[in-house]
């Protein structure tokens, strides 16, 4: 800590930035977890918004919690040039506690798609797929378990639209059941999703779900039949 005092001192910019990607002390810091530099660094006057993404932002893509970085990086709805969000960034990398704070923090779940793809922080974690076990309280799905970072916005009943749709027309449920998780396909189901959503190409979540594993087929499949009987 002595050495980067020292260079501050010498007159250095503490906002100098990266040439392609325009990453500051700050944002690196954060990326890497370094609380200690992160508290420096801000409390030296580091800019807490500057870059392509912000501390908040990198601190979130790798999973870091440390509460420094939440109490001075407020700005929970900021988007980089891609249109990405914190949120997202938590999303696509499977940090369930982070996205517990950002939403505890006011992150709007249902905040405008990246616009490249459409995909909303939903359908970005229901794409990927990652498997973790935690448990959520006051919540009738699967026994209080809940093992993936999707489901979490629906479980919480933060007002997620279970049914939104990418660029390509996929829905979670859609997504979910094309990459076999069947434990994110059950929940959806559960929380009423429609299981008949196809995408652009007219192919709904049961075909999809053909092409995986057979537990996602037989899901589908008893949620449809069900559906059937009801209707007769």
């Amino acid at each position: 800590m002595s050495s980067l005092h020292g260079v501050l001192c010498t007159g250095a910019n503490i906002n100098a930035q990266t040439e392609e990607t325009q990453e500051t002390a700050l944002t690196l810091a954060c990326c890497g977890g370094f609380l200690e530099v992160a508290d420096f660094l801000i409390k030296a006057g580091a800019d807490i918004e500057l870059g392509c993404s912000t501390p908040l932002m990198e601190a979130a893509q790798e999973g870091h919690l440390e509460p420094l970085i939440f109490q001075v990086c407020s700005n929970v709805h900021a988007t980089t040039a891609t249109g990405d969000t914190a949120l997202t960034y938590a999303c696509e990398n499977g940090h369930t506690d982070v996205g517990r704070v950002l939403l505890d923090k006011g992150a709007d779940v249902n905040a405008p798609p990246v616009p490249s793809s459409r995909d909303t922080a939903l359908t970005i974690a229901a794409d990927k797929g990652h498997y973790k076990f935690y448990i959520i309280f006051n919540t009738n799905l699967i026994d209080n378990y809940i093992n993936h970072v999707a489901l979490f916005f629906v479980s919480f009943n933060r007002g997620a639209h279970i049914d939104v749709r990418n660029k390509k027309g996929n829905t979670p449920l859609w997504l979910a059941a094309n990459g076999g998780h069947f434990d994110v396909v059950q929940l959806l189901v559960q929380a009423g999703a429609d299981v008949d959503a196809a995408d652009n190409r007219k192919i709904t979540p049961l075909m999809a779900a053909f092409r995986k594993v057979r537990s996602v087929r037989c899901t589908l499949w008893g949620r449809m039949c069900g559906l059937v009987q009801r209707k007769k």
